[in-house]
């Protein structure tokens, strides 16, 4: 595997992409090379073997290549309006800068390409076009990130829910942030998925959570909880802290019972 960056996860703290890289290493017994790029690919009779900017070359039977995708913006004709597509050109209106009687919902305004987020702005949109028509104020969109993506043949989801430390201090919030190894709960080493971790960012003067982060095993199934808890802006201490044993959500109970300690001990 090539990875451009240091470490993949780029949206999330360090420490997950760490433990993501550790996983296909240790678990699937990957060779990943990290900071580097694909110079040229040449097939072999067994396959391909593509060469790196660093001068090493790898083999292999098949070459997969993710990169994503732009937007289909090309045949709507745009240079022949005053819209122009380039970074911030559309508002939380889903209104673009240039043109308020264009609206843009969805990937293609470079906000956050995420299928629900598409289909809320979408909805709202079309709120805002109605709205607009009848002079009335529009509404911007606003939301709680709220993603997951699956990892490991599906066995270890990636969820990302609300602020990282780093945007919690951007927003003006002191933190307390708490993390726990998913082997720290025997359940995991038990049903023999004992890699990853958990993350929760919570406001240091008042408790509030403010994000969850996870890798690890159900962490998807455990991601809708969090969710809760984020977007009702609930207290930390006042969240009960005993899942039944042994199941996965132990994990959250130790991330709840530290978060609330250290909280207490910052009053």
């Amino acid at each position: 595997m090539i990875e451009h960056d240091e470490r993949p996860l780029d949206d999330h703290p360090p420490a997950f992409g760490d433990a993501l890289l550790e996983l296909y290493r240790e678990e699937f017994d990957i060779d990943i090379r990290t900071e580097v790029y694909e110079d040229r690919v040449e097939s072999t009779p067994e396959g391909v073997r593509v060469h790196l900017d660093s001068g090493e070359s790898v083999t292999a039977a098949e070459l997969f290549c993710f990169t994503g995708r732009n937007p289909n913006l090309d045949r709507l004709g745009l240079e022949h309006t005053s819209v122009t597509p380039e970074r911030g050109w559309v508002d939380a209106t889903m209104q673009t800068t240039d043109n308020p009687r264009v609206y843009v919902p969805g990937d293609a305004n470079g906000r956050d390409p995420v299928l629900h987020v598409a289909k809320e702005q979408g909805r709202l949109a079309g709120q805002n076009i109605v709205a607009a028509a009848q002079d009335n104020p529009v509404e911007p969109y606003q939301h709680i990130p709220h993603k997951v993506t699956f990892a490991g043949v599906g066995l270890y989801p990636v969820v990302q829910i609300g602020h990282t430390t780093r945007s919690a201090h951007e927003a003006g919030h002191a933190t307390v942030t708490v993390s726990r190894e998913a082997a720290d709960d025997g359940v995991f080493r038990a049903k023999d998925v004992p890699h990853g971790l958990a993350q929760v960012v919570v406001d240091a003067d008042d408790g509030t959570v403010l994000g969850y982060h996870a890798m690890h095993y159900h962490a998807d199934a455990m991601a809708k909880t969090m969710q809760v808890l984020v977007e009702m802006g609930l207290d930390i201490r006042d969240v009960p802290d005993r899942a039944y044993h042994p199941t996965t959500p132990e994990i959250l109970d130790g991330l709840i019972r530290e978060a609330s300690a250290r909280v207490a001990d910052a009053e």
